[in-house]
């Protein structure tokens, strides 16, 4: 599980930082 939340706080922080820079 916690393999699991380090993942989506990776992802999210990914999204919310390089989304943006991308588009």
């Amino acid at each position: 599980k916690m393999h699991e939340i380090c993942l989506k706080l990776f992802l999210h922080r990914y999204n919310t930082e390089l989304l943006p820079v991308v588009g």
